[in-house]
């Protein structure tokens, strides 16, 4: 008895300490498993909290005003074309009824996408055109053609004025409008550049390409009818410089940014073209050879800072490729500056002040250029292009208050070249009310005499 009592005692507690271990072992697993769920489900939340803000699937978070609102990310925009069918597509419904009770108490009960899509007004349709035609690179063009046109040492006429105003903005538009088309699928690469109308898709490429054709087109016939032949050719011929040979080579060879300072150079040539009708006297180059020099430090030092945007987007600049090439042509240039503001009075088409006060702007654009040259830093960089906005409106401005007005006495021989008098040159279509006046004077003399 003793020992079955003995046997059967063992027995039931080496059957006891089995299943206690078992028991023990299973309790060990259920919580590791318990942990990774939670785990994983602490990580999903977090991957959904870093897209769509912050969670409301915390249950032991406390409600504020604002930080259990379900907040959507900016980054997470539908297209105009993926027609969405849901009306609120990323919502999330809590789990607990508190949270259902809390929510419905904020003053935002629907939250829902903010789309970017095809302008629905049109104030955003004209902004939206602006944009294509980048309306702030336009406008120093036609400012640089005005500037062409008011140093011309003739009589000025406010309708051939206007005429290429609106010529040269047309045309520039075209251009730009064409150049964004182009550069697309690059723009979405550029931080500096992903808010254009393409690349968000505000504007369809169809609707580009109508909206370039109409400008360079409407352009042409502008500058045709109000100017000369002359002026129409060179509009004409910035748009394909800028379009079919800058835009291309940008992603080829260094080469696009002197094409792309000759594309530059050519708007005040065209208000030279406008006022004179002729390209035969030296004068009518210099503030063109201003402006063409004046692009390389501005936009080397431009270009500096966004080294990053234009190698994530392909494009072969110097500063990219060639960075040391970049610093040494900004500088050069700046050099450069000197003989062409020494040649404005030479040529007769400014006083002889104007070498004395544009050098002291140059010494200055030139100091700022080798301290680029020579550091090649972001700072250097950056106040190198700060002063080249300003240097180009003060260097243009001194020309135009120390202007001669007879340049064309000084090179006779371009005078006797020129297909029209410059000092006389006019447009006959402004002056018809004055024809008609001296039509009727004439047939009155000619009655008289009669």
């Amino acid at each position: 008895m003793l020992s079955l009592g003995y046997g059967t005692i063992s027995g039931t507690c080496r059957l006891c300490l089995r299943y206690s271990v078992r028991f023990c072992a299973t309790n060990t697993k259920t919580k590791h498993n318990k942990e990774s769920v939670l785990g994983s489900e602490t990580r999903a939340n977090a991957n959904l909290d870093e897209a769509f803000g912050k969670s409301v699937r915390n249950q032991n978070s406390q409600v504020s005003s604002q930080g259990d609102l379900l907040q959507y990310s900016k980054l997470f925009v539908p297209k105009p074309d993926e027609g969405i069918t849901q009306p609120n597509p990323c919502a999330i419904e809590p789990s607990q009824e508190s949270f259902e009770t809390k929510l419905s108490e904020k003053t935002v009960s629907n939250p829902q996408w903010t789309p970017v899509g095809r302008p629905n007004s049109p104030k955003a349709l004209l902004k939206e055109v602006l944009a294509l035609g980048k309306i702030r690179l336009t406008s120093l063009v036609v400012l640089s053609s005005m500037g062409g046109f008011a140093i011309a040492p003739v009589d000025l006429s406010f309708y051939t004025f206007s005429g290429l105003s609106l010529g040269v903005l047309m045309t520039s538009m075209c251009a730009n409008s064409i150049n964004q088309f182009l550069e697309a699928p690059y723009d979405a690469q550029m931080v500096r550049t992903q808010n254009r109308p393409l690349v968000k898709r505000s504007l369809t490429p169809q609707t580009a390409l109508l909206l370039a054709s109409l400008f360079g087109v409407s352009g042409t016939c502008i500058l045709l009818s109000t100017t000369n032949l002359t002026t129409a050719l060179l509009g004409v011929t910035n748009i394909l410089l800028y379009t079919c040979v800058y835009t291309p080579l940008k992603r080829k060879s260094v080469v696009n940014t002197w094409v792309g300072s000759l594309v530059g150079a050519l708007p005040p040539l065209m208000g030279w073209t406008a006022a004179t009708g002729s390209l035969a006297c030296p004068a009518a180059l210099v503030m063109p050879l201003v402006l063409y020099s004046w692009q390389f430090p501005h936009f080397n030092a431009l270009s500096w800072n966004l080294r990053g945007d234009y190698s994530r987007a392909g494009y072969q600049m110097m500063s990219v490729t060639d960075p040391a090439l970049s610093k040494r042509v900004a500088f050069r240039h700046t050099l450069l500056l000197f003989p062409i503001c020494l040649a404005a009075p030479l040529s007769g088409l400014t006083m002889w002040f104007f070498a004395f006060d544009s050098s002291i702007l140059n010494a200055y654009f030139a100091y700022l250029g080798y301290q680029f040259y020579k550091h090649g830093d972001s700072k250097s960089a950056r106040a190198l292009f700060r002063f080249s906005l300003i240097y180009l409106p003060l260097v243009v401005g001194l020309m135009l208050c120390s202007k001669y007005w007879d340049c064309f006495m000084i090179f006779k021989d371009a005078k006797q070249l020129s297909i029209t008098d410059p000092r006389t040159y006019h447009v006959s279509r402004p002056n018809k009310v004055d024809q008609k006046l001296e039509r009727k004077s004439v047939t009155m003399s000619q009655a008289e005499t009669t």
